[in-house]
């Protein structure tokens, strides 16, 4: 027998992935919810993403078509910031195969609670599902399922997040803030401060090299 590599059919596969993946228009919440200067040169060039970005964007598609199907989730917007919610069922599906730290150990109630990202995005859907009527004393839910990878092991773990309504309020706010940042960056073609982002992000940014210098000039790194 003989083997080839079919380099055509591996980018065709690549690209069908990637295509379920189509530039967004205007400001969304993940934008936000991340690292503001990335998100400023995503929305300000035309950015190659690599092989590794298109299978874990992949991956977590995957996941979320398993568990909860392939219907597609109506868009929201609030404030001018372009939510887009797993399911309309409020649960929000995470796979954590792209994170090196995560493979170690599972995944247990405080890593949940520590990761501030993935609060500060159900928050937000949480937020945005029930306003007008989020009361400052009132407890709302929303569903976080995680498909955990440790290498050859694998667990999922289904968390119940209840939220106080000033939890939800406070959150929202800080969204806001972050989107007049972004706005008014990219109005004044002006790139955000560096500070806008969490260290866990800049190793596994896509434009690393560019911040290195002044990262470490910083202490960021």
């Amino acid at each position: 027998m003989r083997i080839e590599r079919a380099l055509a059919s591996e980018a065709k596969a690549l690209g069908d992935i990637l295509s379920h993946f189509p530039k967004r228009e205007g400001i969304h919440m993940s934008d936000l919810n991340y690292c503001l200067r990335k998100a400023y040169w995503r929305k300000t060039e035309d950015v190659v993403v690599d092989k590794a970005t298109i299978l874990n964007w992949g991956n977590g598609l995957a996941w979320q078509w398993l568990l909860l199907g392939t219907a597609e989730t109506p868009e929201l917007e609030l404030d001018g910031i372009k939510l887009s919610p797993d399911s309309v069922l409020g649960i929000e599906v995470k796979e954590t195969s792209k994170y090196p730290s995560s493979k170690a150990e599972p995944i247990e109630e405080e890593r949940v609670l520590g990761n501030t990202s993935w609060l500060r995005q159900t928050m937000a859907y949480c937020y945005a599902r029930n306003v007008p009527t989020v009361q400052i004393e009132k407890e709302y839910e929303w569903d976080l399922l995680v498909a955990h990878d440790m290498g050859f092991n694998k667990d999922i773990r289904y968390w119940k997040l209840y939220f106080m309504g000033k939890e939800l309020i406070d959150n929202w706010y800080w969204m806001r803030e972050r989107w007049t940042l972004l706005t008014e960056a990219l109005d004044n073609a002006r790139l955000p401060d560096v500070k806008y982002s969490e260290g866990w992000e800049h190793k596994l940014c896509p434009f690393f090299e560019r911040c290195k210098v002044e990262l470490e000039e910083r202490g960021m790194v």
